[in-house]
């Protein structure tokens, strides 16, 4: 494939030209560049994946309550590289903030799983503890 910029004779799977690195067009996918002014959309996409990660590995079965949030987090973040893409700069903010609120969610939930856990757990052993006192000692 040639560069319809510089010329240059590419390979048919590359993405950028060797020579100029101009995005090279792709058969079935349009590249729309984007003409607002360079408005940078910010990516989580990584963010998506290690919170996802550490939320199922952290603390094991503490924290696995985050790790929906990041998932959807994840898809919303592919949801905006594809909207910028297409151009749509506005819908691709938006979902980009979508993939930090959610990802945000992911991680209060994954820190304060194991809280909530140790103090109804915490509640549940002062509990036996008084039931123990009142049928030995009749306290």
């Amino acid at each position: 494939m040639y560069c319809r910029k510089c010329g240059r004779l590419n390979d048919d799977n590359f993405y950028q030209c060797l020579g100029c690195g101009d995005v090279l067009p792709r058969p079935g996918l349009e590249v729309k560049k984007n003409t607002e002014g360079g408005v940078r959309i910010p990516d989580y996409t990584s963010f998506a994946v290690i919170v996802g990660v550490t939320s199922l590995f952290f603390c094991c079965f503490f924290s696995f309550v985050g790790a929906p949030f990041s998932v959807i987090a994840y898809s919303y973040a592919s949801k905006a590289k594809r909207l910028a893409l297409d151009g749509n700069t506005e819908a691709a903010i938006k979902a980009s903030k979508t993939s930090l609120v959610l990802c945000l969610v992911a991680v209060a939930l994954m820190l304060l799983a194991p809280l909530i856990i140790l103090l109804t757990g915490f509640g549940a052993l002062q509990e036996l503890s008084q039931s123990f006192s009142r049928r030995h000692f009749g306290i």
